[in-house]
């Protein structure tokens, strides 16, 4: 059984379809990539001072939605 990593926008939720990243063997793979995924969108919209709320407000509305299904 392998996993497939998936990522869609968050902007246009509905409007176009995930697209798949990544392929892996493991679910800890999986996991570890869907994290990094979702870090490095956090990381784009960081600014000094933000807080925790502002921050997942701006993910919430535009960052990467990474997701796993079973293949």
């Amino acid at each position: 059984m392998g996993y497939k990593v998936y990522v869609a926008d968050n902007w246009g939720a509905g409007e176009q379809p995930a697209c798949q990243r990544r392929e892996c063997a493991s679910i800890a793979d999986a996991l570890a990539a869907c994290e990094s995924i979702i870090d490095s969108s956090l990381s784009e919209f960081m600014k000094p001072g933000m807080s925790a709320d502002e921050l997942w407000s701006a993910y919430a509305q535009f960052g990467d939605d990474a997701f796993i299904i079973s293949s």
